[in-house]
């Protein structure tokens, strides 16, 4: 689905549309599950539900370089419908990064209804990338204090949400694409190095769904950069991409 919309920066308005496209295609299991997490947890999972291997294009039809941030390991589950909820204060995590809220979100629709994420219980650890979680964890968190140092952001919040959303920037070429693969299991959704688990709450297995992708950049999104980040990048997207639909079944 093609959406025109309109590049503005926190300190001008270019004068000019964008156009950015997004496309999800689905591709055959058994030549791309190398990509699929490899815990036996996951293995596990995909036994009695299996997933799916996508390929997400990100297309800039414009004329003008679009920049904004994209997490391209995972997708991420939408808590809303409200898209304008998205990167509200109240709304912000601890950590935004280990549930790819910078990536696409999926939004699945069964019946006609719209279904949440939920957080699940954490995995056993099966799996050599999440033996040392808690060391990962603290080189995380000193990755992160010692980025609000050097930019001066004293909140624990915006501190991990700059840090994340400055380390995802991308910036499309006129005329260019990206294009990614990910693993989509909306019964279960793990990085092993991190531990953490989520899915679609009450989502039927035994029922086919609906689900298209969105890049949610609205403007509580570039609140969380600093004013010499903002002036740095005058090109940020603002808006909402959403891609065509797809018919799913476990």
């Amino acid at each position: 689905m093609l959406k025109t919309i309109q590049i503005i920066c926190f300190f001008c308005i270019i004068p000019f549309y964008s156009q950015l496209k997004l496309v999800v295609k689905e591709l055959d299991y058994e030549q791309n599950k190398s990509i699929m997490p490899q815990g036996l947890n996951t293995l596990g999972i995909e036994k009695e539900y299996k997933g799916h291997i996508l390929e997400l294009t990100v297309i800039n039809e414009s004329d003008n370089s679009i920049t904004f941030p994209l997490d391209t390991l995972s997708y991420a589950l939408p808590f809303t419908e409200d898209l304008n909820a998205y990167y509200q204060e109240q709304n912000l995590i601890l950590a935004p990064d280990m549930v790819n809220s910078l990536a696409v979100y999926g939004f699945i629709y069964q019946k006609g209804k719209f279904f949440e994420g939920a957080l699940g219980d954490e995995p056993s650890y099966d799996y050599p990338g999440i033996m040392d979680r808690n060391n990962f964890r603290e080189k995380r968190e000193k990755v992160i204090n010692e980025w609000g140092l050097r930019n001066n952001i004293k909140d624990d919040v915006m501190r991990a949400y700059n840090w994340y959303l400055m380390k995802n920037l991308i910036t499309i070429k006129p005329g260019k694409k990206i294009k990614y693969k990910i693993y989509f299991n909306p019964f279960f959704k793990m990085l092993n190095r991190y531990g953490e688990q989520e899915f679609y709450y009450q989502l039927n297995f035994k029922l086919p769904y609906k689900v298209n992708f969105k890049i949610i950049c609205n403007e509580n999104l570039y609140k969380l950069l600093t004013t010499r980040q903002r002036k740095e990048y005058k090109n940020l997207f603002i808006g909402v991409v959403e891609s065509n639909t797809l018919d799913l079944s476990n």
